[in-house]
């Protein structure tokens, strides 16, 4: 095991460059700053701590183990991960849900190009639709890749109990999954009628009613998506405690009984108002019983006045409002309050362990849905999928998308490379980072002209181009050399032993199915009964 050494040359008073990093050094009068804290570092030496196994288990937890998140060790993996890798694919997605938004809202408040009396937005505008389309291809494409992801860990695993913990059935039933679909089948309903106009040459230019509905409501979706997102973040995580008491069982138990008492009366106001609609009733009663409306007051039955017909209101309507009005709104919304507000307190003090379960699992979704690195690994275990022995076809496909998948590999990583050297050398240097700023300035509106231009023409193909830089983009900021989620288990330089004779060796390189094992002789890879390496990030 290797040990962290500071390594610092007191003699000299040469330090390494990475020092400056850790501990940033302090400007003149830093002490007397409130954000200057003492603190001690500790070290975690538990190897493979960044492991994907390791952080689905800490999202499998049961709510009642919550208190194993505010161990150091939990908490220093999880802002390891997050800080480090996380964090810039997190504000890249909620910078393309934020541009998706305001693409929404825009789409929704524009007015017909012709005027006139309609009150619906144009259906006809490439730049909106598109840019849509391929945030919905972007998700859509990350989703299947996590499921992929995750049905590869649980063909890999042969233990029993690791099995269970990936089962595939738990994919389909994560909330992410469920909510996605969700606002993915919103999405692809509002954008496959402009699909198909756009096919066809007789453009239909104005949404219809039910369109327009489509439209708003895609559009609540994502301005909540995008505030909800922002509970991964310090300074807004109270809002997991608002959303955990809400959808908590004792509120949902009392809105429950209060839409259960609602609908009581609801049924007895419909017998009794005869010569109105149903929706005229309820709309007004609950305008009555749940806000104290004036109008809605006297509508059901507590009008001073005569009604239009010059009968008086039946006396049992009064009955049944005064009854109503003092249950409800004396009653069951001051103790819906009241509840809220007790179970808002409970959960508010768990806050910080909830935060930081939320990171983990998001850190693990997001590793397992944007990491394209671990594409040979996934195709490796659908090629052993044994029931594509039984289908040459799917067999020689497999092996074929290997094939394919191993060149897109190594010009990822080259893209990679390149993208990390521009990165480094606009850290590095504060004048290159101005240089390039204003270059990006003055390039900006003969860009956004050009790309306008080529969406309105080709929208369609504009979509898939502009999905697939988004995942490229994210998957570059996912990548990283000191974590590989797919690592297999026998690497060149790994310590090892013998299953048989329990000689202990190193790995050196591979020849065919064997290993070369230094100070050993070749050995089978099922005899090589210890592999994984040691994660030297934290130990550093």
């Amino acid at each position: 095991m290797t040990w962290p050494c500071w390594k610092f040359d007191a003699n000299n008073q040469v330090e390494n460059t990475w020092h400056s990093v850790f501990v940033p050094p302090l400007q003149e009068l830093a002490l007397r700053q409130d954000k200057v804290y003492d603190v001690d570092v500790k070290v975690l030496l538990l190897p493979n701590m960044l492991d994907v196994d390791i952080f689905m288990a800490l999202t499998r937890t049961w709510d009642t183990h919550n208190h194993i998140f505010a161990k150091l060790p939990i908490q220093a993996a999880i802002y390891c991960l997050w800080d480090n890798l996380v964090w810039p694919v997190f504000a890249s997605s909620w910078f393309f849900m934020g541009v998706e938004l305001i693409v929404l809202v825009c789409w929704g408040l524009r007015a017909p190009a012709d005027g006139g009396n309609v009150s619906n937005s144009p259906q006809n505008v490439p730049v909106y639709w598109s840019i849509l389309l391929a945030g919905a291809l972007r998700e859509a494409i990350n989703l299947l890749w996590w499921f992929l992801a995750h049905w590869s860990k649980w063909h890999s695993h042969k233990d029993a109990t690791m099995q269970s913990l990936w089962h595939p059935k738990l994919y389909f039933m994560d909330p992410w999954f469920l909510s996605t679909c969700f606002v993915l089948l919103c999405r692809f309903c509002l954008l496959l009628p402009c699909i198909y106009d756009t096919l066809l040459p007789n453009r239909d230019p104005i949404m219809s009613e039910w369109e327009q509905a489509m439209l708003a409501v895609n559009a609540f979706m994502q301005g909540f998506a995008v505030t909800y997102m922002l509970r991964l973040l310090h300074r807004f995580k109270r809002i997991l405690a608002i959303f955990k008491t809400f959808f908590s069982r004792t509120i949902l138990e009392m809105l429950l009984i209060a839409l259960m008492i609602f609908a009581s009366f609801a049924f007895a106001f419909l017998m009794l108002i005869r010569n109105e609609d149903a929706g005229w009733t309820i709309t007004y009663l609950y305008r009555g019983l749940m806000f104290g409306d004036g109008d809605g007051l006297d509508k059901m039955g507590l009008s001073l006045e005569e009604s239009s017909s010059g009968k008086k209101n039946h006396f049992a309507l009064v009955a049944f409002m005064l009854c109503g009005t003092i249950l409800f709104n004396i009653t069951i919304l001051n103790l819906v309050i009241a509840i809220y507000g007790n179970e808002y307190d409970v959960v508010n003090a768990e806050t910080e362990l909830l935060f930081m379960k939320e990171r983990a699992k998001y850190c693990l979704i997001y590793v397992e849905m944007l990491h394209k690195q671990r594409l040979l690994h996934i195709i490796d275990e659908l090629s052993d999928f044994s029931h594509f022995d039984e289908q040459p076809f799917f067999a020689r496909a497999a092996k074929a998308l290997t094939k394919g998948a191993d060149e897109a590999a190594s010009i990822y990583r080259q893209l990679s490379q390149k993208v990390t050297a521009v990165q480094e050398a606009c850290s590095g240097s504060p004048r290159n980072m101005a240089s390039l700023a204003v270059a990006m300035l003055l390039l900006a509106p003969v860009m956004i002209t050009l790309v306008k231009a080529i969406i309105t023409a080709l929208p369609i193909t504009s979509a898939f181009c502009l999905a697939v830089a988004q995942i490229t983009w994210e998957a570059i900021w996912i990548q990283a050399d000191w974590f590989q989620p797919d690592a297999p288990e026998i690497v060149t330089g790994a310590a090892v032993r013998h299953a048989r004779s329990g000689k202990a060796g190193t790995v050196v390189g591979k020849q065919g199915s064997s290993w070369i094992v230094n100070k050993l002789p070749s050995i089978a890879e099922g005899d090589v009964s210890e592999s994984k390496p040691d994660d030297h990030f934290l130990a550093k």
